[in-house]
């Protein structure tokens, strides 16, 4: 496939995915409320002008466009921290090396019982431990209230220090969740002709565990990353509702609270197109992560 129609794919791929969330979005209210029983013309002239400002860029409110970027920093540090420590503490846990392997019994347990505790879950623990216990942390917010974040010393300490228990509360469970999926996927690499003609070869057996294994685990820990980033950003936004977090999740939670429906569909249509760039982006790096596909999509 040339790199022009591949181009165009990834293009269209981004329309429809933000012209099927956009129009269930939008005629999802209709259905419930019962206004097509009125006549269909009205609903679909707004449709087609509601669209026309979606064109031009007006879908982003200034609600959604200021708590875009706290959103966007949260998800992106924790997201990526938990990916890569997750990541490479599996394929240690599923290491044949003796002496990993008996923190290994230990370390895989523990990462089940996380796994399976929900981000939220895990922050409204947290803050009983640390804002209700122990007093070391605010009890939600971005920062002070009263204060308006500025760009100094001060000003980043306070972010940092609201920014804490949310932060840490989806990097523990993320790190569980990718420890997890990346042992089962180094497990299922060791019967493999390649591996096991790396070790008849004598070579060293830390080089068999990071070029012969984990690079070719890489790519569906990879995969399931930009694919599993709708449920990231699930439990995201209830964290942010949890500590009242200023991102688009809490903002979110008081547009449906609110009746705003125009904030609702600016994050659903904001994020759909987030989505859909991420998933371009992935097939524009698979051919960067494995050659093969390159040469098959080539």
């Amino acid at each position: 496939m040339s790199a022009a129609s591949q181009t165009w794919r990834r293009a269209a791929t981004i329309i429809v995915t933000v012209i099927a969330a956009g129009t269930i979005i939008y005629f999802v209210p209709v259905f419930a409320s019962g206004r097509y029983t009125s006549g269909w013309e009205p609903i679909l002239d707004g449709y087609l002008s509601w669209w026309a400002g979606v064109a031009q860029g007006n879908f982003i409110t200034p609600k959604v466009s200021q708590a875009l970027p706290w959103t966007l920093t949260l998800v992106g540090l924790s997201a990526s921290i938990a990916f890569l420590i997750g990541t490479f503490a599996g394929a240690l846990v599923a290491s044949p090396i003796r002496r990993i392997g008996v923190v290994a019994r230990w370390a895989t347990p523990a990462a089940l019982t996380l796994y399976a505790t929900p981000f939220f879950i895990l922050g409204m623990v947290m803050i009983w431990v640390f804002v209700w216990l122990l007093d070391w942390f605010p009890g939600g917010g971005g920062y002070t209230l009263g204060e308006t974040p500025e760009w100094s010393l001060a000003g980043v300490f306070t972010l940092l220090w609201h920014g804490t228990l949310p932060f840490i509360s989806i990097v523990v469970a993320g790190i569980a969740q990718w420890l997890i999926l990346m042992r089962s996927v180094m497990v299922m690499t060791e019967g493999e002709d390649y591996v096991l003609l790396a070790r008849s070869m004598g070579l060293n057996p830390w080089r068999v565990l990071s070029w012969y294994k984990m690079r070719n685990c890489l790519l569906p820990q990879i995969t399931y990353l930009v694919m599993n980033m709708g449920l990231i950003l699930t439990g995201t936004v209830l964290v942010e509702i949890v500590f009242a977090y200023p991102g688009i999740g809490y903002v979110l939670q008081q547009a449906i609270l609110g009746n705003d429906f125009g904030t609702v569909t600016s994050v659903v249509i904001t994020t759909s197109v987030l989505f859909a760039l991420l998933l371009a982006m992935l097939e524009v790096a698979y051919p960067l992560i494995d050659r093969r596909i390159g040469l098959i999509t080539g």
